[in-house]
């Protein structure tokens, strides 16, 4: 994404996705597989950012 952390305003009727989808045009094409997170909780990419200092996109982890 070109960035490892950035500092954004957002609005209050902002979601993860409407959010991301203004830093990284194409996020979900990038990250369709990552999970997200408000304030280190698993989160939803329809969830509201308003109120949550964090968000997070966690990419798919494979075990072994």
């Amino acid at each position: 994404m070109g960035f490892t952390e950035c500092v954004v305003e957002y609005e209050s009727q902002d979601t993860v996705e409407s959010l991301l989808t203004r830093l990284v045009p194409n996020v979900r094409e990038h990250c369709s597989t990552a999970r997200v997170a408000l304030d280190q909780e698993f989160a939803e990419w329809s969830d509201l950012v308003d109120g949550h200092e964090e968000l997070a996109i966690l990419p798919p982890v494979s075990g072994g």
